[in-house]
């Protein structure tokens, strides 16, 4: 789709190193509408013959560059006719490389190592889950959705396909959201697998701000806009939408080990000392006198004894 070359770019890792940077995914000038991404979309409302929805135009979602996004479920909806703004504001997650000691199931997150997937070359929450759900429309209707990862043997499903393609959704959608649910009605006792899709330690994500307006009728339409279209066609047909950034820092977020042994070690050292009085030191004073004084004592003890007995036998 597009000329540029693209680079293995992962949440965990960002860019390779001295990669250029036409290289995709592209990286923003700066914040500010006059440095984003402008897009005009001809609607073509006259050859519209169906659509999933009861509108005419396009969706939009903004998603990490690893991830097949699912415009259907979660695209926000781009009316013609009307210029849009979207104001785009990045949420990244991180991890601490001290998490990687603890258990996934108790920091409930997985490093992109610790888990491969089939069609996936980078592990996100996102990819586990619509490829879990890839699988288990094969296996219920012996075909997949045109989006979902496939190999070249997978039938994609047509229309008589969608009552089951649209159970099997629900069923995998529900099942991480209401995972008491009971399924068994849904499937006719299909089994239902259990994918174990946790959240990656490193993450992106993007949130937005949509704000439009309509194409005003005096609006002076730039020549690289109308693209050989008349005005009325334009205004009518098209849509034009600003993605930018509002800012050019944003914060970030690390997930870490809250207390591990060495904050435990001075809590409780300092607690102790707080209210008792009590420190390590005095620990291995307690083990000190229970131990090795009284192991030294006791020989001692012996040693007198037999002074003693010596003593008596002499007088």
């Amino acid at each position: 789709t597009f000329p540029n070359p693209s680079a293995n770019w992962t949440p965990e890792n960002g860019y390779p190193p001295n990669t250029p940077a036409d290289y995709i995914p592209w990286r923003p000038w700066g914040a500010g509408n006059h440095l984003g991404l402008t897009l005009v979309l001809d609607a073509e409302i006259e050859e519209y013959y169906c659509s999933s929805e009861v509108s005419y135009g396009f969706k939009v979602m903004l998603h990490s560059p690893v991830e097949t996004p699912k415009i259907s479920s979660f695209g926000s909806l781009i009316s013609p006719g009307r210029e849009t703004s979207l104001e785009i504001h990045p949420t990244v997650g991180m991890a601490t490389p001290a998490l990687a000691e603890i258990a996934k199931e108790e920091r409930q997150c997985v490093y992109s190592a610790e888990k491969q997937l089939r069609f996936y070359r980078t592990y996100t929450q996102r990819n586990c889950i619509l490829e879990c759900e890839a699988n288990f429309t094969l296996m219920f209707c012996q075909c997949v959705m045109y989006y979902m990862p496939k190999d070249s043997f997978s039938r994609i499903c047509g229309k008589k396909d969608e009552a089951c393609s649209d159970k099997a959704k629900l069923a995998i959608e529900l099942r991480y959201s209401s995972p008491l649910t009971n399924m068994t009605k849904l499937l006719n006792g299909t089994y239902l697998p259990n994918c174990t899709c946790l959240p990656g330690c490193h993450w992106i994500g993007y949130n937005k701000v949509h704000s439009s307006s309509p194409l005003a009728n005096s609006y002076k339409i730039k020549p690289t806009y109308l693209a050989g279209k008349t005005s009325s066609y334009f205004k009518k047909n098209m849509a034009v939408i600003h993605f930018f950034f509002e800012e050019t820092q944003f914060t970030g977020f690390t997930k870490g080990e809250l207390f591990g042994f060495t904050e435990f070690l001075s809590n409780t050292g300092g607690l102790l000392g707080l209210f008792m009085g009590f420190s390590f030191l005095s620990a291995i004073e307690v083990i000190y006198f229970i131990s090795l004084r009284l192991w030294c004592a006791i020989p001692n003890k012996n040693k007198v004894t037999d002074q003693k007995n010596n003593l008596k036998n002499i007088s």
